[in-house]
């Protein structure tokens, strides 16, 4: 685990399949603490990522990746990727502008999980 990461909480939602949503835990737990959108970052954006994006869509919530803090191992640009995410509604924000909005300090070396 990165030490710069301070992981609050023991929530854990092994997946099966590239969607996250594949395990109906982490959509039930979501709507146990009344989640309507949803910051999605990974490691593939054209697999893994992708899939639990439209999955979260699917299921109604406000779904935005933040591509900067997003890997691919795609042919794709990650600018063509972005352009298939919002063909099917899903946003793209810079992780400065995420930051921004939770009202954190871009000078902060930790970052907290939950």
């Amino acid at each position: 685990q990165d030490q710069r990461i301070n992981i609050i909480g023991s929530n854990f939602f092994p997946k099966s399949r590239s969607d996250a949503f594949s395990n109906p835990e982490l959509h039930d737990f979501l709507i146990a603490h009344q989640v309507n959108e949803v910051y999605i970052v990974g490691i593939d954006a054209a697999y893994c990522v992708y899939s639990t994006a439209r999955g979260a869509k699917n299921r109604g919530y406000t779904t935005t990746i933040i591509p900067d803090a997003t890997l691919t191992q795609s042919r794709k640009t990650t600018e063509d990727l972005v352009t298939k995410y919002k063909k099917a509604g899903i946003a793209a924000m810079a992780s400065k502008e995420f930051i921004g909005q939770a009202g954190l300090s871009q000078d902060d070396e930790e970052v907290t999980a939950q």
